[in-house]
């Protein structure tokens, strides 16, 4: 093979490369061919949840967290983006945080609601269900067998001095 062969055949392999290199950063570059909209809500405590966490609707995969900001007063905005404008999600609808399992990852549920007015780009759901902490809920457990231990020896304690 001539040197000449050789040179047109690297060449071509190298725009080539370059070529599909291009097309899969610009496929995750996150600049792709959006139809969708945003929408947004507040929660008290949005621990654990990141952008790029999943959201659901009814239980289907409807789009994704694009951004996570907190006011001065202690409320996390959570912006979400939708993928597509013919998913309808009704103005009384309401939004929750989840986790995946025991310990895994954080994503959230849009429960519908029954009106007919609905959300549109930039709408705000208003019904929202913070995350809960795996340890919090171990307080309230404890709390909970604590106070029933307390009930028991109060009531075994009477039932003596009767």
């Amino acid at each position: 093979m001539s040197d000449y062969v050789k040179n047109i055949l690297i060449g071509t392999i190298m725009i080539v490369t370059v070529m599909s290199l291009v097309r899969y950063g610009h496929d995750f570059s996150g600049e792709s061919d959006f139809s969708g909209y945003t929408l947004s809500a507040q929660f008290s405590d949005a621990s654990g949840l990141k952008v790029g966490d999943n959201v659901y609707l009814a239980g289907a995969y409807v789009g994704k967290v694009v951004d996570k900001s907190i006011s001065p007063d202690a409320i996390v905005t959570v912006l979400m983006s939708i993928m597509d404008t013919a998913i309808a999600i009704p103005r009384d609808s309401s939004s929750s945080i989840q986790t995946d399992g025991l310990f895994g990852s954080k994503f959230i549920v849009i429960e519908p609601g029954g009106e007919e007015t609905l959300l549109s780009d930039g709408g705000v759901i208003f019904y929202t269900e913070s995350s809960i902490e795996l340890s919090d809920l171990l307080d309230q457990i404890i709390a909970q067998g604590e106070r029933r231990m307390r009930e028991e020896k109060e009531r075994a304690t009477q039932a003596q001095f009767q």
